[in-house]
């Protein structure tokens, strides 16, 4: 679901602003704070990896910088 939203982007392109569509369609799909989270969190591992290990072939970092901070959604606690 999120490579759908984010294929087309370089991984400095990814941050809170590429992602909002990500995050209006799962909402609009029904989909709660949690799930949504989860996915966001797949993509903060994934830029972590792109600016520590993931690197072009003359050795620089596919991410160059500062890391993006991805907001979280606030999550309501469980019913128990």
């Amino acid at each position: 679901m999120l490579f759908t939203h984010i294929w087309k982007l370089e991984p400095h392109g990814v941050h809170d602003a590429t992602l909002a569509r990500f995050i209006n369609a799962r909402l609009e799909a029904g989909a709660g704070a949690t799930t949504i989270n989860r996915g966001l969190k797949v993509v903060r591992t994934i830029l972590k990896r792109a600016a520590r290990a993931y690197r072009y072939d003359d050795g620089r970092p596919w991410l160059d910088g500062m890391l993006p901070l991805i907001a979280m959604l606030p999550e309501l606690p469980r019913k128990q």
